[in-house]
Parts: C-alpha cells; sequence; structure tokens
C-alpha cells in the first residue's frame, strides 16, 4: 500500500495533491489556506450577486412587459380618442420596440432610477424607500413566530405518544390547507369583530392616533426616531395580527421538517445510550435538536423567499401600505414602471435569502464545506497547470525560434 501511495504521491502535481487533501482538522491542508479558501469561496458568491440581479432585472422587465395590458388605457379610460392615446403613449415611450424600451429601463437603472409610477409620477425608489421597511419588518417577525411555533409543534409531534402527537399532527394538518390571507380575515373577525382585543385592521396605526413623520415608511420606526410612544405601541398592536397570519401559515414546514430529523435521531442508538447515561429527557431532546439544524437552514431560505413574495395579499387584508400591497395595486392598475420595480425588489430579496441559507449551510455543515472548498482547490490546481503547461509550450516555441535566428544569421 506504501508503495502505491508514493507512486501516487510522485505522478499527481503539488497543487492537486494539497487539494485532494481534507480541508478539516484531519486533513493535510494548512488551516491559513482554508481560511483563505473559505473567503474565496464567499466573495465568489458575492461576486455572483450583481451579475443574478442582472439578470433578475432583465427577466423582470420581459415578464411585466409581455404580459397583455394597456396603460394607456387604464390612464384616460375607455372614452379617450385614438389621437389622445397616441400622444401618451408617445409621452411614455410606449411606442417604442420592446427592446429599446429594455435598453432605455436598464441605462436609467444604472444611472440611479426606476422610472415614476405612470400615476402619481412619484420616483419609484422614493415609493421604494417608503414601503421595504414595513414589509420586512412584517416577513422577518413572520418568519421568527414561524420557527417559534414550527419548533414547539415539532417537539410535541416527535416526542409525544397517543392523542396528544395525533392532535397536534392534525392540527399542522390544518394550518397547512388553511392559506395565511384566511388566517388574516379569520383572526380579525375574531379579535377585532367579536371581541374587540385588537384595533380594526386598517393599516400600520389605529384609528385616533396621529402618524409620526415619515422616514422610513414604518411607523414603529418612525415612531421611535420621532419618541411618539403612542405610535409605537399602536403600531405594535397593528402588528400583532399580520405577522400572527404569516407565523402559522408558515410554522407548517418548520415542524415537519425538524419533527422528522427528532425522531430519527431520538429513536436511534445515541439517544438510547445518552439515556443509559442518566441524561435527561430536556437535554436528550435539546442535543437531538442540533441534528435538525442542517435541515431548518435548507428549509428557511424557502419559507423566507415565500414570505417576501406572499406577503402581498395579507398586506392588502389588513391595508399595511407596504411593498405588496403596493406592487399589487401597481399590477392591477398596469402601472409598469411600479410593477418593475416590485418584481424586481422582491426577487433580488428572494435571491438574498437563498445566498445567506447557502452560506449558513456552509459554514454549519463540514461536509459540505469540505466539499466545495476540495471543489474549488482541484480546479484551482488544474487551472494553474493549464497556466504551467501554456508557459512550458511559449518557452520551447521561443528557444526553437531563436535557434532558427541563429541557423540564418
Amino acid at each position: 500500500m506504501s508503495t502505491v501511495r508514493d507512486a501516487e504521491r510522485e505522478t499527481t502535481p503539488p497543487a492537486e495533491a494539497d487539494a485532494a487533501a481534507p480541508a478539516g482538522p484531519a486533513g493535510k491542508a494548512a488551516p491559513k489556506g482554508a481560511r483563505v479558501s473559505s473567503l474565496r469561496y464567499v466573495l465568489g458568491r458575492l461576486v455572483f450577486i450583481p451579475f443574478a440581479a442582472f439578470v433578475v432585472l432583465t427577466m423582470s422587465f420581459f415578464f411585466v412587459n409581455l404580459v397583455p395590458s394597456d396603460p394607456v388605457r387604464s390612464l384616460l379610460g375607455a372614452f379617450a380618442t385614438e389621437e389622445e392615446v397616441a400622444r401618451l403613449n408617445t409621452e411614455l415611450g410606449l411606442d417604442q420596440s420592446l427592446f429599446a424600451r429594455y435598453l432605455d429601463y436598464v441605462g436609467d437603472v444604472f444611472s440611479g432610477s426606476m422610472g415614476a409610477s405612470y400615476y402619481t409620477s412619484t420616483p419609484v425608489l422614493d415609493d421604494l424607500g417608503k414601503r421595504v421597511l414595513p414589509t420586512v419588518l412584517l416577513v422577518l417577525l413572520g418568519f421568527a413566530v414561524a420557527w417559534l411555533i414550527g419548533v414547539l409543534l415539532a417537539v410535541v409531534i416527535a416526542t409525544a405518544k397517543g392523542p396528544v402527537s395525533r392532535v397536534t399532527d392534525g392540527v399542522v394538518s390544518m394550518l397547512q390547507a388553511i392559506p395565511d390571507f384566511v388566517l388574516g380575515i379569520v383572526g380579525s373577525l375574531v379579535f377585532f369583530y367579536l371581541l374587540g382585543l385588537v384595533p380594526a385592521p386598517v393599516g400600520q396605526l389605529p384609528l385616533g392616533i396621529l402618524p409620526p413623520e415619515t422616514v422610513t415608511g414604518s411607523m414603529v420606526v418612525d415612531g421611535l426616531l420621532e419618541g411618539n410612544a403612542k405610535a409605537v405601541s399602536g403600531g405594535v398592536e397593528m402588528m400583532v395580527l399580520p405577522v400572527l397570519a404569516l407565523g402559522l401559515s408558515n410554522c407548517v414546514i418548520f415542524a415537519r421538517t425538524i419533527s422528522a430529523t427528532l425522531r430519527e435521531v431520538l429513536d436511534g442508538k445515541s439517544s438510547d445510550y445518552a439515556r443509559s447515561l442518566g441524561i435527561g429527557k430536556p437535554t436528550v431532546i435539546v442535543l437531538a435538536m442540533r441534528a435538525s439544524l442542517l435541515p431548518t437552514i435548507a428549509v428557511s431560505g424557502l419559507v423566507l423567499a415565500h414570505l417576501f413574495g406572499g406577503a402581498a395579499i395579507i398586506e392588502r387584508v389588513f391595508n399595511w401600505q407596504g411593498l405588496g400591497q403596493w406592487g399589487v395595486e401597481g399590477v392591477l392598475r398596469s402601472d409598469l414602471p411600479v410593477a418593475q420595480g416590485f418584481v424586481v425588489v422582491v426577487a433580488t430579496m428572494a435571491m438574498l435569502a437563498y445566498f445567506a441559507a447557502d452560506l449558513l449551510m456552509f459554514a454549519a455543515d463540514p461536509r459540505v464545506r469540505h466539499q466545495r472548498l476540495n471543489q474549488a482547490a482541484l480546479r484551482a490546481a488544474k487551472r494553474s497547470r493549464r497556466i504551467a503547461e501554456w508557459r512550458s509550450r511559449r518557452q520551447g516555441e521561443d528557444k526553437q525560434d531563436g535557434q532558427q535566428d541563429d541557423q540564418l544569421s
């Protein structure tokens, strides 16, 4: 065996031999090289983001503009004359070809503009600046609630026996079948109309409270910046129902994923061994939860992307005046700049959610990290070998040319 290994070592280039070694503590790669490779992997993902954003920009433009619509008729009404329609088409640039409009749009984006609304003439970026934060807060809080409820349900499903486990599993199945906007409507009916525990779903602030000066678009954040305690408390009250609706409708994927992993670990030999050592049941469950970390990270990106895209209906139910409601209204009115801005921002947020989940998987799972680092190292070694071979050929060709010149002289 040692002879075979020595032969492999002699025939394998040094760069590839180092790259083939595991990148973990048991491997031969130096820790400094592993850190450099990790940094290179992260930077490679960061460099990929602008390219992906440009693809998203292009796809969103053609997606919005290829959908059959007539924004000019929507603006002028059904009784507008052909001359008025033609004049407004020219003013809005809609008489140009689709590719010419695409080039104009890309040029505007790179110059810091995404156009203006056909209806309000407000720049799209100004509207985005006032509507992104309310949606981001709603989505992040809904995600946190979904994760918390999902973990609790998963523990009950995996550890409880008999009727308790079956009832909990039934509750999860019921939540899986109910859309989030239905939960929002039912919650408003019960907790506002019947019980009067929460304010009316009329926006980010209850009726009777003066809104703070608009800075970020979020009444809670703007209230904190202004020192308006009533606006802050009112804004928190208004967030309860939409956050719960998003959390309850999206906790199912966490409950299913975590409970499946917990059951497998708790029924395994490692848990039996831990119990035989006298370790208590809560500690065993906590230790088993670590095994569900990677599946949870994997589905977290999916849940966040779904929340950013799916929060629009909840925003309309609660008149939230966020990004989703603004985008849906733009689509319904054929306001192309607004619809394009909405699609670009939502798709970019979803892409960033996937990117964050990918990096967390890379950091949390040594198998993924070692595999990807070794692949990157092998690619770098092959690239270095090709460069060395090219230089060697060039030197040989230069040497032959020099010998021919000497013979001719």
